[in-house]
């Protein structure tokens, strides 16, 4: 316990100088510095500020979110300021190492000096851990995950064996049911330690995946980071996008970048990572207000389960570190521990960090904010409390013992958040045509509704909507569409029908692994592999959904707690449930912002449901049924991280356990990629265009800055243009449409007849 303030700052202003001396002079052995700066500046400024705001009260990992919440605004606001005065005192690249080191000194010392002179009863306080065969069991376990996740990845990316990433979900999946046997023989801060270790290994699990940055929006996160990181500094004006006005890819990766000394892609593929592990523990204390620590581990266990969490959002670094913030800022509405005025300072410094890092993430959180005020104003209105008193009142339920009604949103907030949000989208990045455009596609999707209307594939593990588009009939659309758009062009840019529409395109399945001994066993019994595994998949996703349902209906009228819900909650949850039905009644939204996305957000909140209803579902069994219950969420663990389905074979691979499949080919880094890339930037006419497929075009973006077309069937490709293919392209191509990830066979053939082979590494090739 560090409980006398002078001996704290007195550490962490060492720690300080330590760290300066350590980065000035690049000195990194074994990461060393890596490790200190990582505490000096992504802990330490948000422990001063908790010692500030005077939370002194509060747990150890509450301390440690918010702190590490805190800094990192504090990293991407003071690179801003840095980034924004140094110029004009005549410093060009502000973001340097040295303007940077001493810009960050120069704004913590505010926060040591109003710790020192103002606050009191500064202190950390560490769990308390008896040194018992069950603790050291307990506590060491976990640390093995994160090894295992690294080693696992590694070898698979050296072309070996997966043994050990299927031990490590195997371990995860015991360890994890051993803490629910047990939640009555142990203390409750095992359960944010290991939740932070078990959402750590599954985030590694993809994005230490290949030597390079892999992944889908992460190449495009890297090439606006390359952007600030190469100029040493941020401007909008590099590049007019979306992704350049989020902090979170473009200045915070560089200011880290000079503060802990290591290779920039490690930033993206490890440094995020470890932040991001913190995201699961906000949601397990803020649910654990209103259930169990149990029930709550179990409800985070069902949040990081869900593929979006570890298949994509390694891939999504400006949404990791939004949803930090949006964590936060739901704990500061929901949580009542925190005195007022520290809880109103909260929402707005973590409400300019959301809109700082990521926009679709604050337009999410932007319309729960209006929804928390618009039912405000509706429960002030007499008629309404009555008319909720009488319906309540039918099935014997005191809403005044069950639920309160403690407003926090106010209108101030509300004009808060929408001004600092058009004061940055609109008028700082002028980069909010997005919102435009997405708009005006649903108006018309309203007005002209067609079958054929955009929308992302998504929509159809929803039990809401019907049969999906087949990839046949998007394909089919698609080059229709790039048809016509060639016949309003110059004709004499592309080939002729009679020369391009000889080479047939078509849609590719998947490719499926082999079956395993398992999986021969089971195809031996009459069952087919494929669909059980396709079956388990689909029934786990509709489970899931009609749990929520059920879970929140059982909150209001069965489900028995001695901790009190407050309206807030269910308005929230509601208004998730709301945005959840909206995406799929307005396909196009989907096509912006993934259905699977905007449900990963929404189990923030509606996770705990998922347990209630199982709750409700096993309640005849007693105090045991929490045993069921905690089977249930493993199996789900496994069924949805691909343990099962790699047990078996005869299924579509996964790329966190595998060196084939759909995100393999499409996503996985070669070096031949890189290699390729760099050759053609520095070999190419810049006024000729390159065309790639969807794999292509976000490589050669990340690697050399090139754009390219994504428009690679043979009506498209233009007769004087580059058409770059990489490791997969020789046998078949991808293209995104509408958000579907489409397969179709390669265009090789095509070339062959009629471009010239300009570059060739074994494993990509360059036509003109």
């Amino acid at each position: 316990m560090l409980n006398n303030k002078k001996n704290l700052l007195t550490l962490f202003g060492l720690n300080l100088i330590l760290s300066n001396f350590l980065i000035v002079f690049r000195l990194n052995p074994f990461f060393i510095n890596t490790f200190i700066s990582f505490f000096t500046y992504l802990v330490i400024p948000g422990l001063l500020f908790v010692f500030a705001l005077g939370l002194n009260e509060l747990s150890f990992w509450k301390k440690l979110f918010i702190a590490i919440g805190f800094s990192v605004f504090f990293l991407e606001t003071g690179g801003f300021l840095i980034n924004l005065i140094l110029p004009v005192v005549g410093i060009k690249a502000p973001l340097t190492t040295l303007p940077v080191v001493l810009g960050i000194d120069v704004l913590m010392v505010p926060l040591f000096w109003f710790t020192y002179f103002k606050a009191e009863g500064a202190s950390i306080v560490m769990p308390k851990i008896s040194a018992t065969k069950q603790n050291i069991a307990l506590y060491g376990i976990p640390l093995l995950f994160p090894l295992l996740a690294a080693l696992g990845a590694i070898s698979i990316n050296n072309g070996g064996s997966n043994v050990l990433t299927m031990v490590l979900l195997a371990l995860i999946a015991v360890y994890s049911f051993t803490l629910i046997a047990l939640h009555k023989r142990v203390k409750i801060d095992i359960y944010p330690y290991s939740i932070f270790f078990i959402a750590l290994s599954l985030l590694f699990t993809t994005s230490l995946r290949s030597w390079y940055v892999s992944g889908h929006d992460i190449l495009i996160e890297y090439y606006v980071f390359k952007l600030t990181n190469v100029h040493n500094l941020w401007s909008v004006d590099f590049y007019k996008d979306a992704y350049n006005a989020c902090l979170s890819i473009t200045i915070l990766p560089t200011i880290l970048t000079r503060l802990l000394l290591i290779k920039d892609m490690y930033i993206f593929k490890f440094i995020f990572q470890v932040i991001f592990a913190i995201c699961p523990v906000i949601i397990f204390y803020l649910l654990y207000r209103y259930t169990t620590r149990v029930f709550a581990f179990i409800s985070v266990l069902f949040f990081v389960s869900f593929p979006t969490f570890y298949n994509d959002m390694p891939m999504l670094n400006r949404q990791e570190i939004a949803f930090i913030f949006f964590g936060l800022l739901l704990y500061v509405i929901l949580s009542s521990e925190i005195p007022l005025k520290a809880r109103k300072l909260m929402f707005f410094i973590f409400g300019i960090g959301l809109i700082l890092s990521h926009y679709s993430t604050n337009y999410i959180f932007l319309v729960s904010v209006v929804c928390l005020y618009s039912f405000y104003l509706l429960a002030k209105i007499p008629r309404v409390r009555q008319i909720a008193t009488n319906f309540f009142g039918k099935f014997k339920i005191d809403i005044s013992s069950k639920f309160v009604n403690s407003s926090f949103i106010t209108l101030s907030m509300v004009i808060f958040m929408f001004a600092a949000t058009l004061l940055w989208t609109k008028a700082i990045t002028n980069t909010s045509n997005n919102i435009g455009t997405v708009t005006n596609k649903v108006i018309n999707s309203l007005l002209l509704f067609s079958n054929n209307s955009a929308r992302s594939n998504d929509l159809s593990y929803s039990l809401l909507f019907g049969p999906k588009r087949t990839p046949e009939q998007i394909l089919n659309k698609y080059i229709g569409d790039t048809i016509e758009s060639a016949k309003k062009k110059n004709e004499g840019a592309f080939y002729s029908e009679s020369e391009s529409t000889k080479y047939t395109t078509y849609s590719l399945p998947q490719e499926t692994q082999p079956m395993f001994k398992l999986g021969k066993l089971i195809s031996s019994l009459g069952i087919q592999v494929f669909t059980l595994n396709s079956l388990t998949r689909q029934l786990s996703a509709g489970f899931m959904q009609l749990a929520v349902f059920i879970g929140i209906l059982g909150i209001i009228f069965f489900y028995k707690s001695k901790k009190i819900f407050e309206f807030q909650y269910f308005v929230l949850a509601f208004a998730s449930i709301g945005m959840l039905i909206l995406i799929v009644v307005l396909p196009e939204i989907s096509v912006e912002y993934g259905l699977l996305r905007l449900f990963a957000q929404s189990l923030f909140l509606l996770s705990l449901p998922i347990v209630v209803a199982l709750s409700i579902l096993f309640g005849f069994l007693g105090e045991k049924k929490i045993y069921l219950i905690g089977l249930v969420a493993v199996l789900f663990l496994l069924t949805l991280t691909g343990f099962f389905s790699n047990l078996t074979g005869g299924y579509y691979p996964q790329m966190t356990l595998n060196n084939d499949g759909l995100y393999y080919d499409a996503y996985y880094m070669h070096k031949a990629d890189v290699v390729s890339a760099e050759w053609l930037k520095a070999n190419k006419h810049d006024d000729l265009p390159v065309q790639s497929d969807l794999s292509g075009k976000s490589k050669l973006l990340a690697n050399s800055g090139i754009f390219s077309l994504d428009e690679i069937v043979p009506q498209s490709i233009r007769r004087n243009s580059y058409v770059y293919l990489t490791t997969t392209n020789s046998e078949h191509a991808i293209v995104l449409i509408d958000a579907n990830t489409i397969i179709f066979n390669s265009p090789v053939g095509f070339l062959y007849e009629n471009k010239d082979l300009i570059y060739d590494n074994g494993s990509n090739q360059i036509y003109r």
